[in-house]
């Protein structure tokens, strides 16, 4: 009977009416007693309304009734990434991740909270695993640049920045990111052909011109660095 009423409940939350499935899961709970997918549909619905501290403990009560899949780690994650704990919802994005190696949202949400709290071997972990993975998204090799920078891996940055502008060849931050670590590998005029390319789409990006201004200065161009 706890199936079909999950089942029921899957459905009308398909359609997105939350307040009938939670209304739904919740009956069902009190008549058949605890079941993990059930509960997750109350704390899913709890979830979507920024509840995070009920979501939670509908999340815990899952776990304890045997649920324990990539998504509902997944969830515990957002709920705690919603009340302000990046470090722990990072723990929860790396068990639905060990739960299922291809959970995209785990591996990008996972990466940029572990840079997000300094964690630099993390997100240098999660990022490499998703590009591992094949996942597309065109941030991962960006946030790889910054993890490796942060571990003074200096010319593996350079390789994942790279990817990061082929891959996003308009994107300001992946330039930037090029540009500091060509700088890093004392690779300067390369490093000062992407600072261009930086100010080429945002002339007003202050580090960027600070950066050009530095390059000019170190290589004698006395004139063009200092009217950067």
């Amino acid at each position: 009977m706890a199936v079909v009423a999950f089942r029921k409940g899957c459905a009308v939350t398909d359609t997105g009416d939350l307040a009938r499935a939670e209304a739904l899961a919740l009956a069902c709970l009190d008549t058949l007693g605890e079941d993990p997918q059930l509960r997750g549909i109350v704390g899913a619905v709890r979830l979507s309304r920024e509840e995070a501290r009920l979501a939670l403990a509908d999340f815990q009560m899952a776990l304890k009734w045997g649920g324990g899949d990539a998504d509902l780690h997944y969830a515990m994650g957002v709920a705690r990434q919603q009340m302000g704990n990046l470090s722990e919802a990072a723990v929860c994005w790396r068990r639905a991740i060990a739960c299922n190696p291809d959970h995209v949202d785990a591996v990008v949400n996972g990466t940029l909270a572990a840079l997000q709290v300094g964690d630099w071997e993390n997100a240098r972990a999660m990022a490499r695993h998703g590009q591992m993975r094949g996942i597309s998204d065109s941030r991962l090799p960006l946030w790889l640049g910054h993890a490796l920078a942060k571990l003074h891996r200096e010319p593996e940055a350079v390789e994942a920045c790279r990817l990061a502008v082929e891959r996003a060849p308009d994107s300001v931050e992946a330039w930037f990111a090029l540009a500091l670590a060509l700088r890093d590998t004392r690779q300067f005029d390369a490093a000062r052909a992407a600072l261009a390319r930086v100010l080429e789409i945002d002339p007003s990006h202050a580090d960027a011109g600070f950066e050009a201004a530095q390059l000019e200065l170190m290589a004698g161009r006395w004139a063009q660095g200092f009217a950067l």
